[in-house]
């Protein structure tokens, strides 16, 4: 199986699941390119409460080549034991289709979607959510603003790799080290994973002085995670201009092409 990844966030998943007129076109697409959907766990999470998509996205995991993607946190972890060196592994945790057709009546399809499997992970998430507004205040009191009084563009390399620093610590107990000519070095920039969630904090956070409303804001964070190791990923249109503009000014997504639901009806036009 290709493990070229073509990611949607969780809108678009809902969006294609109400029309299957994007199907056959998407189907082609993938078929040509030698790509997969990718979908991760915490958006199966999320899906699980849309029980009337449930029937169309168990036919949309058995007609496309759809592929279960590895956790945030594993993610980081195999970045953590590639470093120095850029992470290489796979995004591929699970090829659904193929797994789905060795169940029987689209089992698996409706297992994955169970509001009962998913029912305490989701009371987290929720419970985080909460919380994220007290956090990212938390976050602004130890890094202030710029001489000026608001924070700058040129300031989020900086937040970003002060992320990377705080999670590693927190979730390691250690930063990974490495020594060149006889000195010991940190390169925070190989956390592609860490750097993404921290850059899209800081611009949508602090840049632009956004307040964390809606309970979708902190799951939109967590599906970040594997957007550096995508190929090509479409989201709705206010995080898909945010990855654009952090693409412009950073190499974090160098490998990822970023797109709105405008590619999605331009493959129905075309």
């Amino acid at each position: 199986m290709s493990c070229r990844f073509l990611y949607l966030d969780t809108n678009i998943w809902s969006h294609l699941a109400k029309d299957s007129q994007y199907w056959a076109p998407l189907g082609r697409y993938l078929a040509r390119e030698g790509m997969v959907l990718g979908v991760s766990g915490a958006q199966l999470v999320e899906l699980s409460d849309a029980q009337g998509l449930h029937s169309a996205l168990c036919a949309l995991f058995d007609s496309l080549p759809c592929a279960l993607t590895k956790p945030w946190d594993q993610i980081m972890s195999e970045e953590f034991r590639a470093y120095p060196a850029p992470r290489r592994d796979s995004l591929l945790l699970c090829d659904l289709r193929a797994a789905m057709s060795q169940s029987s009546a689209g089992v698996l399809g409706q297992l994955l979607l169970s509001p009962d499997k998913w029912r305490a992970v989701r009371q987290q998430q929720r419970r985080n959510a909460e919380q994220m507004s007290s956090r990212l205040a938390q976050r602004k009191s130890t890094f202030p603003p710029s001489s000026t009084g608001y924070y700058t563009v040129k300031q989020a390399g900086l937040f970003a790799d002060l992320q990377v620093i705080q999670w590693l610590a927190q979730i390691f107990g250690e930063l990974p080290s490495c020594q060149h000519d006889g000195k010991m070095e940190f390169h925070p920039e190989v956390f592609s994973s860490i750097r993404l969630y921290a850059l899209v904090v800081f611009y949508k956070y602090y840049l632009q002085q956004r307040e964390a409303r809606r309970q979708s804001d902190f799951g939109d964070l967590f599906h970040l995670f594997p957007v550096p190791y995508c190929e090509l990923v479409v989201l709705e249109r206010d995080l898909c201009e945010i990855l654009r503009q952090i693409g412009r000014r950073c190499d974090v997504l160098r490998s990822t092409r970023v797109c709105n639901i405008d590619w999605l009806e331009g493959l129905v036009s075309s």
